[in-house]
């Protein structure tokens, strides 16, 4: 309409251009990322890399997630021609020309099918779950809700949508990678493994459970999930019943020194190195930390609380995923990632990723102690998992736990009812299966939703269901 009508307004054209657009909206937001308009400060940046000439005839560029950090591999290179003109600036011969380098595609590791099935699982709630591959630390899952149309973007957001996204809920945090929260009893088969290497207990070792822990001397009580306690207790019983008394007592005797020393290696208090830019250390505590954040020492009553993943510990779902995926690998450390390969026409190139050094225990026998007593939460009717995995076609693994975000006063009993819903506990879980040759690990967090044997584990089961529908059932069995 307008090209026919074009002659009455002399100086307006119009012109087409390519822009981006993402199909999925906001089922994939916080990974991919999006593209939108170059800003100034973005412009400087390049200048003074000396990347502002391939982006003179560009308008977009990569904003967060996979499109920013990939986006020299997506852009390409421009191409060049010098000419040699006329007095009247048409063109008379090419003199030299450099053709341009097409940008590469990128392969990514994620399953379309499991990221809207977490982004079902999750619903109306706020939280994150995270699905890895055992097998080499590819991200088949990566949803952080409530999410965002990264389409409102890429052609300039209005102020009024802008403003909508300026919410409670804070849909424009990437919950998989900057949400931070106590991993709570997610924790207790690493410091399990760390008890049983350091021999502060072993295998056998009993403790009888009731219902507290009190440290030597002191009248302050560290109340177990259980009120009457959970009797007598070893590590298989601590782990599948998620006993906080065993933990505060391993916690005591092992200090926040070994405990520190040790949880670092598993990833906690660093960024995980996934490809996107968008991270968070999360916080594990330390002496060394307490004494320079609040200048005071580090007390013997600092280190119940950290026992039991809770106190002055954070950590993202994107961490408690990767430990997971340590754990089952008995050590080795794959680098997490959800780009594996680009393409180039016909061409495809495997993304090579650093590989830490594995973890070395003591006894590797301890990694099958842990591993045992995760699968036993899952299977045994005792186990904190049992209910929600009942009937599933594949053997698992896995840790409930429900986050504390509100202290509660000694004396006093947690009563949902009477907090704020922001207040409330979160539902954590982590798990992988199958439990003999692990395929994928499942992270879940679910804010303020309660605990995490009937919220997060329920979860789980959905992406393992979804995971595994396709499979042989050889994969069903004991071990």
């Amino acid at each position: 309409l307008f090209s026919v009508n074009q002659h009455k307004y002399p100086g307006f054209s119009v012109e087409a251009r390519l822009a981006r657009h993402y199909p999925y909206g906001d089922a994939l937001t916080h990974a991919i990322g999006y593209v939108a308009k170059m800003n100034k400060a973005e412009h400087l940046e390049l200048e003074m890399e000396g990347r502002d000439v391939n982006y003179r005839a560009t308008r977009d560029i990569g904003k967060l997630g996979i499109e920013k950090y990939y986006e020299e591999i997506l852009h390409g290179v421009v191409g060049s021609e010098e000419v040699e003109i006329n007095n009247r600036g048409r063109i008379l011969r090419t003199l030299k020309s450099t053709d341009p380098e097409p940008g590469k595609d990128l392969i990514l590791t994620l399953d379309i099918g499991l990221q809207q099935i977490a982004q079902a699982a999750l619903g109306e709630e706020r939280g994150a779950v995270v699905v890895m591959d055992a097998r080499d630390g590819g991200v088949l899952a990566f949803y952080s809700n409530p999410s965002y149309d990264p389409n409102l973007f890429v052609h300039g957001i209005s102020g009024a949508d802008y403003k909508a996204l300026l919410n409670p809920d804070r849909p424009l945090v990437n919950r998989v990678t900057k949400g931070v929260y106590p991993p709570a009893s997610t924790i207790k088969p690493h410091l399990a493994i760390l008890a049983l290497d350091e021999d502060v207990v072993t295998e056998t070792t009993e403790m009888h459970d009731p219902g507290f822990f009190k440290l030597p001397k002191a009248d302050h009580r560290w109340r177990d999930w259980r009120p009457w306690g959970h009797g007598k207790v070893d590590v298989y019983k601590a782990i599948e019943e998620s006993c906080d008394t065993y933990f505060y007592e391993v916690g005591y005797r092992l200090g926040i020194d070994k405990i520190s020393a040790f949880m670092y290696q598993f990833g906690f208090g660093q960024l995980t190195g996934i490809d996107i830019y968008e991270e968070k250390t999360a916080n594990l505590p330390s002496r060394e930390w307490k004494e320079v954040t609040y200048k005071l020492p580090w007390y013997p009553g600092d280190t119940p609380n950290i026992s039991i993943g809770q106190g002055y510990w954070t950590a993202t779902p994107m961490q408690i995923a990767n430990s997971m995926s340590i754990m089952v690998n008995k050590g080795q450390r794959f680098q997490p990632h959800l780009v594996s390969a680009t393409k180039l026409s016909d061409q495809v190139q495997i993304i090579a990723r650093d590989e830490k050094p594995p973890i070395q225990l003591k006894n590797e026998a301890n990694w099958d102690i842990a591993l045992r007593a995760m699968y036993n939460t899952v299977h045994l009717n005792n186990g904190t998992a049992h209910k929600a995995f009942i009937g599933a076609q594949y053997t698992a693994g896995g840790k409930t736990g429900t986050a504390q975000v509100k202290s509660i006063a000694q004396g006093e009993r947690y009563d949902a009812e009477k907090l704020d819903e922001r207040h409330r506990d979160n539902a954590m879980y982590v798990g992988f299966a199958p439990y003999k040759k692990p395929e994928i690990i499942v992270a879940v967090t679910v804010e303020n939703a309660g605990g995490g044997s009937t919220v997060g584990a329920p979860i789980a089961r959905t992406l393992m269901d979804y995971y595994f529908s396709n499979k042989p059932k050889s994969l069903v069995g004991k071990p």
